[in-house]
C-alpha cells in the first residue's frame, strides 16, 4: 500500500515536472504588420544596455536590435520567449515579415529610418563575458558567457522621432 502510494505521487510529479517544462504552443493567429502602402516617416534612435547579477550596466555594444510590429502573435510570442524566457514552439515563418533589424554601435546606440506609424517591441541580446571571482590574488571560477535579453515597447506617430532605451530589466 505505502509502496503503491509513492509510486503514484513519483508519478504525479514526473507528469508535472513534463508538463511545466513543455515548450509553449502558440495560440494566437498570424497577422500581417504595417501596410507597405502606409508612409513610413517616423524615425526610432536609442541605445541598449542591461544591468548584470552584480548591479554593472553593460552596454549593448556590437549587438543587434529587432523592431517588431506588435500584433497578437508578436505579442504572446514576445510575452514568452523574450520576457518569460520560454521556448516557443510552432513558429511560423510569416509571423515576422515586417520585422526589421539594425546593429548597435560601441555605445549601444542604433537607429531605424522610414518606420511607419504604429506600435512595436524593440529587443535584443547583450552578450559579455563573466569573469570567475578572485580570493586575494588567486583567480577562481571559470569564465562564463552571459547573455541578457532587453526589450522595450514604442508607439510613434508619422513624422515623429522617437528616442527609447531598450533595457533589462525594463524602463
Amino acid at each position: 500500500m505505502i509502496r503503491k502510494r509513492y509510486f503514484l505521487v513519483a508519478l504525479a510529479s514526473v507528469a508535472l515536472l513534463v508538463t511545466a517544462c513543455a515548450p509553449y504552443e502558440h495560440k494566437a493567429p498570424i497577422e500581417e504588420g504595417p501596410s507597405t502602402a502606409q508612409s513610413a516617416t517616423a524615425m526610432i534612435t536609442g541605445t541598449v544596455t542591461v544591468k548584470s547579477r552584480t548591479g554593472e550596466v553593460r552596454k549593448g555594444s556590437d549587438s543587434t536590435v529587432y523592431l517588431i510590429p506588435v500584433t497578437a502573435y508578436s505579442t504572446e510570442w514576445f510575452q514568452h520567449y523574450v520576457v518569460n524566457g520560454e521556448k516557443v514552439n510552432g513558429k511560423d515563418p510569416r509571423s515576422f515579415g515586417s520585422t526589421r533589424a539594425a546593429a548597435t554601435d560601441a555605445d549601444g546606440r542604433f537607429e531605424f529610418r522610414a518606420v511607419a506609424s504604429g506600435e512595436y517591441f524593440l529587443t535584443g541580446t547583450v552578450q559579455y563575458q563573466r569573469p570567475g571571482f578572485r580570493i586575494g590574488r588567486l583567480n577562481v571560477g571559470l569564465r562564463s558567457l552571459e547573455r541578457i535579453e532587453a526589450y522595450a515597447r514604442v508607439k510613434v506617430a508619422p513624422n515623429q522621432q522617437v528616442e527609447v532605451e531598450v533595457t533589462h530589466p525594463p524602463a
